[in-house]
């Protein structure tokens, strides 16, 4: 059963795909994919993400889709949990 977004289905109303670039070191912020709606491109990034113990940098990618064209990433909410920066890739 499809969710509905003022009689349209939540697919149709989400036509855009966004894809961002997350470098951090230490824990992920797991709370941002909530706050940004975001989700791990693919079991790789999750698998990332999911490794509390990683030492160094790491980078993984993250996907959204949006009503609109332009993404919506909270950067400066990223950037407060210091060792971590996100950045749009442009495709």
């Amino acid at each position: 059963m499809s969710s509905l977004v003022k009689g349209r289905r939540l697919e149709e109303s989400l036509r855009y795909a966004h894809v961002a670039k997350v470098t951090f070191r230490g824990v992920f912020p797991t709370d941002m994919l909530r706050y940004d709606r975001c989700c791990p491109l693919g079991p790789e990034d999750a698998a990332v993400i999911g490794y509390l113990n990683g030492q160094g940098e790491r980078v993984v990618y993250l996907l959204k889709y949006s009503r609109g064209i332009t993404s919506d990433w909270t950067v400066d909410r990223w950037r407060s949990f210091g060792n971590v920066t996100i950045e749009p890739v442009e495709r």
